[in-house]
């Protein structure tokens, strides 16, 4: 089994690096195969954002986007891979929520939009009514095992936050107060941060955070 204090010394030396070294990979699915660890649910949320998150984890090397899905997540809902569409994919997330509280893991890309009860924008369907990203936000968060925001707009509110800010931009951190929530942030966050941490998560549960609530295995150090 990989040690927590080798996984963690080879991400802080990746930081300063292109990409997790190739020699990473085979350790992580020789420890999955050791320890049988169940892949978790995984829903993803596209809220105010411009996918630029999800870009950049189709642009992840080691692991690849493929070895990521196919290996470490039981991806169950992200509007850009869903298998399915409308009403099945839909329905598909909302059973993962009502069967997997507790287990399953929401990561969310992109600003909270909160004026007007988060009108400005809304993400999906249900029983012939629009339902908004803040509403999405509020009625999953508290049955998530972790809540994960990737990218600068869903950690800290991102360039929609600027003002004037009509659309009541924030950070999935400002909205969910009583859970903690692990940032990934970035513009767009490395591919390596996001499935750097959705590995530690699986091995070893909540990686050391920061004073921004971001995993120090890959924000300890600056590079300016």
């Amino acid at each position: 089994m990989l040690s927590r204090r080798k996984f963690i010394k080879l991400c802080m030396s990746s930081a300063l690096t292109l990409s997790l070294t190739s020699a990473l990979t085979p350790i992580l699915r020789q420890a999955y195969a050791e320890t049988r660890i169940e892949k978790p649910p995984v829903i993803w949320l596209e809220l105010g954002s411009c996918t630029g998150n999800t870009i950049s984890l189709d642009n992840a090397v080691n692991p690849s986007l493929h070895q990521f899905l196919t290996e470490t997540i039981d991806l169950r809902y992200h509007w850009t891979f869903n298998a399915a569409q409308g009403d099945q994919a839909i329905a598909a997330m909302l059973e993962t929520v009502a069967k997997d509280a507790g287990k399953f893991w929401l990561v969310i890309e992109g600003s909270v939009m909160t004026a007007d009860n988060g009108r400005y924008n809304e993400i999906f369907m249900r029983n012939g009514q629009m339902v908004t990203g803040l509403a999405a936000l509020q009625e999953f968060a508290p049955k998530a095992k972790y809540v994960i925001a990737v990218g600068d707009c869903a950690c800290y509110g991102g360039p929609a936050a600027a003002h004037p800010n009509p659309g009541g931009a924030k950070g999935v951190w400002d909205v969910i107060t009583d859970k903690r929530i692990i940032n990934i942030p970035g513009c767009p966050a490395h591919p390596d941060w996001m499935t750097g941490t959705f590995s530690h998560l699986m091995l070893y549960g909540l990686p050391e955070l920061d004073a921004y609530q971001r995993p120090k295995l890959f924000f300890s150090r600056t590079i300016h």
